[in-house]
């Protein structure tokens, strides 16, 4: 649409083409006189127009909703339009004679405007369902930081309409008072360097609803490129408020298990210390009783609860390893033992339990294994009670 009051210039261009029809109008759209309308086979809906009818109930073209006579300050009017499948150019300019009546004439889109504008509005219509389809907020701004789109998820998420905030600086809508002086200076910035630490990349910030409140948001910015010495700028924003919040909750719960574990690999080690200094006792005092003069049935019997006072000893052990594997603490002490004995002696101890069972326990040794080797003894010594149980 254009304004073409003081040249007619255009005018003339386009009446160097020969019209297919000129119809005169009124400032509603009705067809009060039909001036002109040659033969044209393929264009019915123009053929079928009669005086009286209204161009936008006998015209299939939603470019013809966009003709506008009589609007104030508009003399002349040029768009594309197809009818019955016919690019055409239509042209609207406003009668001397008799005042009032408008002349809508018809030509032949010989430039190819048709095509250019079913490309200009698929782009618009693109553009749009982007703005509306995203649920993230979109806004658009230009190098000034006046606002020129603003999507419906940007309605929806700072409480605005997008009549209300276009035309009006970004600043003082979505930006936070104390970040309005950053974004001024990095917009400044940006206009002499064509550079911003803020573009094309992810940032948290915090913006600003309608009501003042703040909330945290991920930012993308993103700029066009510079057109007739112009930027726009596209923002994205996402509202991350419950993101923020579930990653406060694993922290929380991540603290607490840590906490717990802690307390209870505490609890097991002060219970193991607790229970062995009174059993080193015990296995200390069965020792001293195998020095002294005893029967040979009370020299097992000995020798079998000493046994079992290291059996049970080494279970605790294996408590307090638990507790020291959890806390980063465990440490292998190697040293020269015999395995043969060590096996012989951990069976001494499982065979009290196994005879009450009706179980008899023996042991095989291959004769490849060496007769001394080289590891942790209470944890060999540990494994082997644990296979026999």
């Amino acid at each position: 649409m254009t304004d073409d009051r003081s040249s007619k210039q255009p005018e003339a261009g386009i009446r160097s083409i020969k019209s297919w029809a000129e119809f005169e109008i009124d400032h509603e759209g009705t067809i009060t006189r039909i001036l002109h309308r040659g033969p044209i086979d393929t264009l019915r809906s123009l053929a079928s127009v009669s005086q009286g009818d209204k161009l936008r109930d006998c015209l299939p073209s939603a470019a013809l909703h966009s003709l506008k006579p009589g609007a104030a300050g508009v003399a002349s009017q040029s768009f594309a339009a197809t009818i019955d499948g016919e690019p055409l150019i239509l042209h609207l300019t406003a009668s001397d004679e008799p005042p009032g009546r408008f002349l809508l004439t018809i030509y032949p889109d010989r430039l190819g405007l048709s095509r250019i504008q079913r490309q200009q509005k698929h782009l618009e219509i693109i553009s749009r369902s982007l703005y509306e389809s995203s649920l993230d907020a979109i806004i658009t701004i230009d190098d000034k930081s006046i606002i020129h789109e603003f999507g419906s998820s940007a309605e929806q998420l700072f409480g605005y309409t997008r009549e209300e905030v276009v035309g009006k600086h970004v600043a003082d809508i979505v930006i936070p008072h104390g970040m309005r002086k950053s974004h001024n200076e990095g917009m400044a910035n940006f206009n002499k360097t064509r550079q911003g630490p803020v573009l094309n990349t992810r940032i948290e910030v915090e913006a600003i609803r309608r009501d003042g409140s703040l909330f945290p948001c991920e930012l993308t910015v993103v700029p066009t490129a510079e057109f007739e010495g112009q930027t726009f700028f596209t923002a994205t924003i996402r509202d991350i408020t419950t993101r923020i919040e579930r990653e406060k909750a694993l922290t929380q719960a991540r603290e607490t298990a840590v906490a717990s574990s802690k307390a209870k690999s505490s609890f097991l080690a002060h219970m193991s210390h607790e229970i062995r200094s009174p059993l080193n006792a015990v296995i200390g005092c069965m020792d001293l009783l195998l020095e002294g003069d005893l029967s040979t049935e009370q020299r097992m019997l000995a020798e079998t609860s000493l046994a079992a006072g290291n059996s049970l000893l080494s279970v605790i052990e294996d408590v307090l390893d638990f507790s020291k594997i959890e806390s980063g603490q465990q440490e292998i002490h190697s040293s020269k033992f015999s395995l043969l004995e060590q096996c012989e002696r951990v069976m001494e101890v499982s065979t009290i339990r196994a005879v009450n069972k009706d179980i008899e326990i023996s042991a095989c040794i291959d004769p490849r294994i060496p007769k001394t080797v080289i590891s942790d003894l209470s944890f060999v010594r540990r494994i082997v009670t644990n296979l026999l149980d």
